[in-house]
């Protein structure tokens, strides 16, 4: 396994100045940020593609053949989503978006193999995000695995905050998720705002224990092992760069990487 971090103006230099060790810098496809990270460190890419009316049908798949080509990425990402209009109380609604997402994965299985192919599970919040109910289901989830043979990319600050959000333990959540077909991971700390669980933030000591179960999970041959990773602390823009503390990479991204390469 290797560790990832999001790379941004403060990870770079940290690097730069070997004040941080980590085996590849995290982009988005930029390509003009990832061409800057590749001069530094290898690399690899984090799709913005989602399934469930999100575009996915209008992506340019050479474009993405060419960031899998440049950095040697392994997988394509897909943040599994359905249509913001569904009504999860109509069983054959959920019935429909489901076959829908699984008719989307399919086509991508199709241009790359399943191999290839990986999906995260994204967060359902307390307010607002009822629609994404039967996709966060772990049973839904594990369906969606099996008919499409795609791999699962598990977002742990995401499956925690979801377990929030069902009053369920997070590793009952996360034992339920298909760990047989594991390939990724990401992490991030924590934060309590405005009563909700938000994530991309730096992590608190109450964060740790559950990625080192999560590790040991992987290490004991329960979970597959998967490849990468991730820390998604700090970055750019609105959300990631005001969440990008060089004393936060700087105390963090090295227990990362000793827990990582134990």
């Amino acid at each position: 396994m290797k560790l990832a971090v999001n790379y941004s103006p403060e990870s770079s230099q940290l690097y730069k100045e070997r004040r941080i060790a980590l085996d590849l810098f995290k982009c988005p496809d930029w390509p003009d940020m990832v061409n800057t990270a590749l001069g530094e460190q290898c690399v690899y890419v984090h799709f913005r593609l989602a399934t469930g009316n999100h575009g996915l049908e209008q992506t340019d798949w050479q474009r993405i053949t060419r960031f899998l080509e440049l950095t040697g990425t392994q997988h394509v990402n897909l943040h599994l989503m359905t249509d913001p209009s569904l009504n999860p109380g109509d069983p054959s609604e959920v019935k429909y978006s489901i076959q829908k997402v699984i008719d989307e994965i399919s086509r991508v299985v199709e241009k790359f193999g399943p191999e290839k192919v990986i999906i995260e599970n994204v967060p359902c919040f307390l307010h607002d995000h009822d629609y994404r109910l039967p996709i966060v289901d772990p049973e839904n989830i594990c369906h969606i695995t099996e008919r499409t043979g795609c791999l699962l990319l598990l977002d742990i600050s995401h499956a925690i905050i979801t377990s929030a959000t069902l009053g369920i333990d997070p590793k009952v959540y996360m034992k339920s998720l298909p760990v047989n077909r594991l390939a990724g991971l990401h992490i991030t700390g924590l934060a309590k705002e405005d009563g909700q669980l938000v994530d991309h933030r730096a992590m608190r000591e109450e964060d740790w224990p559950i990625l080192e179960w999560a590790l040991e999970q992987i290490r004991s041959g329960h979970w597959a092992n998967p490849n990468i990773l991730a820390f998604e602390y700090g970055g750019v823009g609105e959300v990631f760069g005001s969440n990008s503390d060089p004393m936060v990479l700087q105390t963090q991204v090295p227990r990362l990487y000793q827990l990582v390469h134990s």
